[in-house]
């Protein structure tokens, strides 16, 4: 059985019993994404998945612009004892910026196709070009549900499973509703903009990565 709450700005479900695991969501998504992982987690943690602010049920306001102020958001949704965090892309920023800041708080780290710099640059050749993401940014203010699409289609492409799990992922977002604009927006400047290597380095809980071997955003070193 899961129940719903609000934390501040921020909704969320929770299943489960025992040590707390937090789960947080990528780019336009919501928590809906992570009901198979909390099922399966749940005999075993107290399971605990967040709306990201201005995705699914979370409300949005100008002042969560920044990132550091969602950073924050998301540490008061926390519960009181340490978690294990898991993160997923966008989300995963978060979680490693949790788990660099507040280390006394996070026991272990998971992160899901996620980078601590999303864009290429002269020193990083890992992630996605500026020239795409500043195209979704472009597409977003003409239509923000087709760039939606859009993003999901890049994340699922070269899967053997795209079409279920593309489907699976439009599912959620017709579950608990659209993200709001400026929470897309405000996502996608963080994407462009954030470089968290020196804060990862720093981190000094147990990490799992997870990569998708044809994972088009954050690919595999080889």
């Amino acid at each position: 059985m899961s129940a719903e709450r609000m934390s501040a700005a921020l909704a969320s479900e929770q299943r489960g019993t025992g040590h707390p695991v937090v789960l947080l969501h990528g780019w336009a998504l919501n928590l809906a994404v992570w009901r198979d992982c909390a099922r399966a987690f749940e005999q075993r943690y107290r399971v605990i998945s967040l709306d990201l602010p201005g995705h699914g049920r979370s409300a949005w306001s100008p002042e969560l612009e920044s990132f550091d102020r969602q950073t924050e958001l998301l540490e008061r949704s926390l519960p009181g004892e340490r978690v294990s965090l898991l993160g997923w892309s966008l989300g995963g920023l978060f979680a490693m910026a949790l788990a660099a800041r507040r280390p006394e708080r996070i026991a272990k780290l998971v992160l899901v196709a996620t980078s601590p710099k999303f864009v290429i640059g002269p020193d990083w050749e890992f992630g996605l070009s500026l020239l795409t993401v500043r195209k979704f940014a472009l597409q977003l203010a003409a239509n923000y549900r087709q760039t939606v699409n859009d993003f999901l289609e890049l994340q699922t492409r070269g899967s053997m499973q795209a079409g279920p799990v593309l489907a699976e992922l439009r599912s959620a977002l017709d579950e608990r509703g659209d993200a709001a604009p400026e929470a897309l927006r405000a996502g996608l400047s963080i994407l462009e903009q954030r470089d968290l290597r020196a804060e990862a380095a720093a981190i000094s809980a147990p990490v799992l990565l997870v990569s998708g071997q044809y994972d088009r955003i954050t690919p595999p070193v080889r």
